[in-house]
């Protein structure tokens, strides 16, 4: 009798170990661990930087000094120069400048390479980066991605990014999208970083668990955790990048409440606290000598609150509204209920200036009822206190 394979789970995928991936061995390790990077779902969440246009592949005669001040525009808002991204053969390369100095390029020193297609040539220039000489043998092909610049009255690109093409498919791999820009440590590449994640990310495609359940993703018109993975660090377009990254946002505030409330179950089904009643003479007769009516928000939130008090429970409430929206008089009802129950109320303020005007407004409100509140600063002396 034959045994059906039982798929990994979601969970076991993502704490594999890094090294699980190819290519991954002990010193890459080594390096992704100085990136806080362990496991796959490390990996998978160690998102972009930023990303690379490479949809459009330019041929170099193509390229004019309008390029070179092209402009646009990112999803912050800010203008940057336009990026172009082109394919050659290098033809040759120089280092210009004062010679290495103690294994290191100097930053005066730049390196020059020479590419070019079948219609046309262009020159990449690396400030400070003779070492990467090397990288660029007679004959290669290269893809390159960057801005244009002008110098001596010739394009060239200035540090542009750049990836070694072994074979013509290869190009289709390496176009065709947005291409991610990862943070990086010495010993590791773009080039290594992309596989391994693309690798990653097809280790979790074929697994139907999401973290999110579908009902919730459906309300909230939120696309699935496979389509996010690639969505944030392959995209194939602007719009696929913003649907992951809100997809990916409100997964973890998501799950950061969950736990939140998690934490105030077990804190409230662990403790108890007094029990304040929401209906003391004090605080009734001091509602009915306001010379206004609350708004319907205000009695909705000191409505909860005293349900809150009345229940022997910690409370763990934010209250929140512009300035002048009725904050104050909430707190001063609720303290009310509080010296109803014979307890005291503090009200922290994080400046003296503050703390003063609330203490006027408090002494307002409550001298007529027998409240008096007191004012407590650092100005004040041990015997004040």
């Amino acid at each position: 009798m034959k045994t059906t394979p039982v798929p990994p789970s979601l969970e076991s995928v993502l704490a594999a170990p890094v090294q699980t991936l190819p290519g991954v061995g002990t010193r890459n390790a080594v390096a992704l661990a100085k990136l806080d990077i362990h496991t796959v779902g490390d990996l998978l969440q160690h998102y972009p930087v930023r990303w690379v246009d490479r949809r459009e592949i330019r041929p170099l005669a193509s390229l004019t000094h309008a390029d070179a001040l092209a402009t646009e525009q990112g999803e912050d808002g800010r203008v940057r120069k336009a990026v172009h991204t082109v394919i050659g053969e290098v033809v040759g390369s120089r280092v210009v400048g004062p010679p290495r100095r103690r294994g290191r390029g100097s930053p005066a020193q730049r390196l020059e390479v020479r590419i070019r297609d079948r219609e046309g040539a262009a020159t990449l220039v690396f400030f400070g980066g003779g070492w990467r000489q090397s990288h660029f043998p007679e004959g290669a092909k290269v893809l390159v991605s960057g801005t244009l610049g002008v110098f001596r009255g010739a394009l060239q690109f200035q540090n542009p990014d750049y990836e070694l093409l072994t074979d013509e498919d290869e190009a289709e791999i390496h176009t065709g999208r947005l291409f991610p820009v990862y943070p990086l440590t010495r010993g590791l590449t773009q080039r290594k970083m992309r596989s391994w994640m693309r690798e990653a990310i097809s280790r979790v495609l074929p697994l139907r668990e999401d973290p999110l359940p579908a009902s919730l993703r459906t309300r909230y018109r939120l696309v699935d955790l496979g389509k996010a993975l690639v969505g944030i660090h392959f995209p194939s377009s602007p719009e696929e990048r913003h649907q992951a990254r809100r997809r990916l946002a409100f997964e973890e505030l998501f799950l950061d409440q969950l736990f939140v409330y998690a934490v105030r179950l077990r804190r409230e089904r662990g403790k108890k606290g007094p029990v304040i009643p929401g209906d003391g003479p004090r605080l009734r007769r001091i509602r009915a000598s306001l010379p206004f009516r609350l708004t319907p928000d205000q009695e909705r939130a000191l409505r909860e609150i005293l349900a809150d008090m009345g229940t022997g429970r910690p409370m763990n409430r934010l209250l929140q509204g512009d300035v002048g929206s009725g904050k104050t008089v909430v707190a001063f009802l609720a303290a009310a209920a509080v010296a109803d129950a014979g307890m005291h109320t503090a009200f922290l303020v994080p400046t003296e200036i503050l703390a003063e005007q609330h203490h006027r407004t408090l002494r307002e409100l409550g001298g007529s009822f027998d409240l008096a509140p007191r004012l407590l600063t650092g100005a004040l002396g041990a015997a004040a206190r």
